[in-house]
C-alpha cells in the first residue's frame, strides 16, 4: 500500500474566492465563492495500549517491533528505539557522533 492510499480522501478540496479589485488592488467586490469541503477521517488499527506496553518494554534497547494480525492483517502496533538520537540528522552529525573515524 501506497504512503499516498488515502491522499485524496483526507485532503479534501479547497474552495475559492473570485473578486473583482480596482488598479490599487483593493477588493471592490467578491464575484464568485466556491466553499472548501473537509477531508474524510481515517481509522488505523493500532492499539495505542499495545503500542504503549511495547515501547516500555524496548525503551532501554535498540530495537524495533511490528505487530499485526494474522488473519486481517492489520497493523496492530509499529515501535522503533534506535540506539541513537534521530534528531541529531536534523542539523548534521559531527565525525564524533558518525563513527569517530577522520574519513
Amino acid at each position: 500500500m501506497s504512503k499516498r492510499t488515502f491522499d485524496t480522501e483526507i485532503r479534501g478540496h479547497a474552495g475559492a474566492t473570485k473578486v473583482e479589485v480596482n488598479a490599487y488592488g483593493r477588493v471592490i467586490r467578491e464575484l464568485e465563492r466556491e466553499a472548501p469541503e473537509p477531508g474524510k477521517d481515517v481509522y488505523l488499527t493500532i492499539d495505542r495500549d499495545l503500542q504503549s506496553f511495547i515501547h516500555e518494554k524496548l525503551k532501554n534497547d535498540s530495537a524495533g517491533a511490528a505487530v499485526m494480525d494474522v488473519q486481517t492483517g492489520d497493523l496492530l502496533a509499529l515501535v522503533s528505539t534506535p540506539g541513537f538520537d534521530p534528531n541529531a540528522f536534523n542539523v548534521g552529525l559531527t565525525n564524533e557522533q558518525w563513527g569517530g573515524s577522520d574519513r
